[in-house]
């Protein structure tokens, strides 16, 4: 069930035992196991973002 794959997500990005870059890569992973896992790591992928510049403004205006 999804419910099961989302909680092991959860899992990945709050534990604070590893670093958070480590956790961010280890989402960006995740997002190519599956396409149901997708929504889920991207919240917290992009529930913090900062754009320096127009480039990444429209980047990120592509990715959503």
């Amino acid at each position: 069930p999804i419910e099961i794959c989302e909680r092991v997500i959860d899992i990945v990005y709050l534990d604070i035992t590893h670093a958070l870059e480590y956790r961010l890569k280890t989402l960006r992973a995740c997002m190519r196991v599956c396409r149901a896992w997708v929504p889920r790591c991207r919240y917290y992928l992009l529930h913090g973002v900062t754009l320096e510049d127009r480039k990444q403004l429209w980047k990120f205006s592509a990715l959503l």
